[in-house]
């Protein structure tokens, strides 16, 4: 759908080298923490950096997918003029999402996923949500979706909706 919509989609691949989805979730937290603490908070932001900046389709707008701490943010602030969008859904409809997806990383029931979300929480995510310059309620449909980002999108440009 990013793509459709005129951006570049970069989603960073650091943390999912390091750690794969095949382990455990709860053991997977505990490795993500290990990984920041040996390559640093800003590892990720670090990684996006690199990947823009050796990128070919230079002009093109980009999204960048998977940021959890603020630093990320504020890394990719100091280099350029980046937009947070948080898209959020209740924890139900996340949950069910993911067991959809059927994914290795897909929490097995729905305290390990609540377990999940309260870290991602508490190294940062949340602080992203509460300062993103828009909030996206994503608990509807993809068409209602696309269509609540082709607004924000055209609303971030100054353009009428």
């Amino acid at each position: 759908m990013i793509q459709s919509l005129g951006f570049e989609w970069i989603e960073p691949g650091l943390v999912k080298e390091y750690v794969p989805l095949e382990v455990p979730l709860l053991e997977r937290l505990q490795r993500i923490d290990q990984f920041f603490e040996e390559h640093g908070d800003d590892a990720v932001a670090r990684e996006i950096l690199s990947r823009i900046e050796s990128r070919d389709s230079r002009g093109t707008p980009i999204v960048v997918t998977g940021c959890r701490k603020p630093v990320e943010r504020d890394v990719l602030r100091q280099a350029f003029r980046p937009r947070v969008l948080a898209l959020h859904c209740s924890d139900r409809t996340r949950f069910a999402r993911s067991q959809a997806r059927v994914r290795a990383d897909s929490p097995s029931d729905y305290e390990t996923f609540l377990r999940a979300s309260a870290w991602e929480y508490a190294i940062g995510l949340g602080r992203l949500v509460l300062e993103a310059d828009a909030l996206v309620a994503n608990d509807q449909s993809l068409s209602h979706l696309r269509s609540s980002l082709e607004r924000i999108v055209r609303q971030m440009d100054g353009q009428p909706e």
